[in-house]
């Protein structure tokens, strides 16, 4: 799913030679999460083959997966505040300088997603490596200690917040289609495709803040210990934390008219399929 999403937007910055903000959000996104596969199967490959260095295999493929893990948190909120900058309208002065302005703040948007996401990365890999060192110096219980409250501390201050972004950029779209349906009730008009297109949208945003929320939530009882790695619970925690990638994008592609129609034509899928979908 995110390999298609980068070759259909890449063929079309080959085309036009320039990509809409929400397609540079989304070429974001979906190679960040291809990064997270490729770091994964690296990690996995480097840890069978050369099981000698797993203590500097382990630190860096764990800082690496949790930064683009995060770059992909940051970038599907960042993806979520657009939508709903770009979609709704309020009369308020900040609103409506944000809403005119965004376009032109998206790059500066995308590098700041990244420096977000590499802030809350390090101190985390920080963190693990001296558990390992406390561990190999038989200070166990110390180590415990500073891995439980650190980790939690650190990975809420970085999680938290995309999270309340994310939320808001919801809460606000919802708001204003739930007013703008109400009005075109109101005069009769109420079958509209854009507001059909947009509702699409909402749905996709409100999937994936169900999705952030899940992973969050998964992610908290993982690094904090309670949900321990040699539990059965632990298979189920990291199958649902690997799916989450591919049904937003599935979401993204089914909800983007532009990736609608290539997946169609890609896969020779009849039209009304998509469509409902």
């Amino acid at each position: 799913m995110n390999a298609f999403i980068v070759i259909a937007i890449g063929i079309e910055w080959k085309k036009h030679r320039q990509l809409q903000s929400s397609d540079q959000i989304l070429m974001c996104l979906a190679l960040s999460r291809l990064s997270l596969l490729l770091m994964t199967l690296a990690t996995n490959f480097l840890l069978t083959v050369f099981p000698h260095l797993q203590f500097h295999t382990n630190e860096f493929g764990m800082v690496m997966r949790l930064f683009f893990s995060n770059t992909s948190i940051w970038f599907g909120t960042l993806l979520s505040v657009f939508y709903c900058m770009k979609i709704s309208t309020y009369n308020h002065s900040l609103f409506m300088s944000v809403k005119t302005r965004i376009s032109k703040f998206v790059p500066w948007l995308i590098v700041g997603s990244l420096l977000a996401s590499l802030a809350s990365s390090l101190p985390i890999g920080w963190c693990v490596f001296t558990q390992n060192s406390l561990v190999s110096s038989n200070i166990t219980l110390l180590a415990n200690v500073l891995n439980f409250s650190n980790l939690f501390l650190i990975y809420n201050i970085g999680s938290s917040l995309p999270l309340v972004l994310c939320c808001v950029s919801v809460v606000l779209l919802m708001k204003y289609l739930w007013e703008h349906t109400r009005k075109m009730k109101e005069s009769g008009t109420f079958h509209n495709p854009t507001l059909e297109s947009h509702f699409r949208v909402l749905r996709s945003m409100a999937f994936f803040f169900f999705l952030y929320v899940s992973y969050y939530i998964i992610v908290n009882l993982t690094t904090t210990g309670v949900v321990r790695h040699d539990s059965p619970w632990i298979i189920l925690c990291s199958i649902f934390t690997s799916a989450i990638p591919v049904l937003h994008s599935a979401v993204l592609i089914f909800s983007n008219s532009k990736l609608r129609r290539a997946f169609q034509s890609l896969f020779c899928l009849p039209n009304n399929l998509l469509t409902q979908g």
